[in-house]
């Protein structure tokens, strides 16, 4: 009877051992023990979801500039003292020749006057590349310089007196030249520096070349303003170049080439 019991024990605990070898896994129990591998859950762990935050928003746009500013260029200078400026060098001028005059360097000689029958001045449209200046404050001016020298100078056949350049730049050139009979050339050049209102300074001996006569260059100042101014005179011609706010030495350097588009021969 002990025997039959002990077999029906011995048979239960097989069975429950067998059970758990078998239904263990399934149920993720694991058999512990030595020589064992441990057995993997065969629950699947669910992945944790990512964590967002605060929902997103579109950052504030950047300001559009445009480019950057610049201030405009400043304005030429505009001449304001030009105009009365170069009415003070007309001035000048005309007291230049009037000084000739006075002095008797214009003369009625017949010898003379037919040596420079051939002999003229002339108003080029431009002189040294630029421009005859035609407004009517310049054309002003410069009748009131032929006009003085048509009563000085009854001997006088012909007189010019354009003003040239760019009054914007400071490049301006006056020109004043008579054509008429000279008994003695080299005393009227020397007449029309000493004659000057202003006093010519720095002055320069020219060399005149194949166009012959006389010519000096020299420095002066009117109205406050620096001056470039050359005086020619030969046989048949005086004529007197200032350059507004020039050199000396620039003067001389241009003054052949002026002279030559002014006086005229034949």
């Amino acid at each position: 009877m002990l025997s039959y019991q002990a077999d029906r024990l011995r048979r239960r605990t097989l069975l429950i051992k067998e059970f758990v070898d078998v239904a263990g896994p399934v149920r993720g129990l694991a058999r512990s023990g030595p020589g064992v591998p441990p057995v993997q859950s065969a629950i699947v762990p669910v992945p944790a979801q990512p964590t967002y935050g605060p929902p997103g928003f579109q950052p504030p746009a950047q300001p559009i500039y445009g480019p950057p500013g610049f201030s405009p260029p400043p304005q030429p200078r505009k001449p304001r003292a030009l105009p009365i400026t170069l009415v003070s060098i007309a001035i000048a001028l005309v007291l230049c020749v009037g000084g000739l005059a006075v002095i008797g360097v214009l003369t009625d000689d017949g010898a003379r006057k037919s040596k420079s029958a051939n002999i003229t001045v002339v108003e080029p449209a431009t002189l040294g590349a630029r421009p005859k200046l035609d407004s009517p404050k310049f054309t002003q001016i410069a009748k009131t310089m032929l006009d003085k020298a048509a009563t000085d100078f009854p001997g006088v056949t012909k007189s010019v007196g354009p003003f040239y350049g760019v009054p914007a730049k400071d490049n301006v050139v006056i020109a004043l030249a008579i054509a008429a009979p000279i008994a003695h050339p080299d005393i009227a050049l020397s007449a029309s520096l000493t004659s000057a209102s202003h006093p010519v300074e720095e002055t320069v001996v020219v060399n005149t070349g194949s166009a012959g006569g006389n010519a000096t260059c020299g420095t002066t100042k009117i109205s406050g303003s620096d001056m470039a101014i050359c005086v020619w005179t030969d046989e048949g011609s005086l004529g007197m170049l200032i350059w507004y706010n020039s050199t000396v030495s620039a003067a001389v350097a241009e003054f052949p080439a002026l002279r030559a588009e002014i006086k005229k021969v034949g």
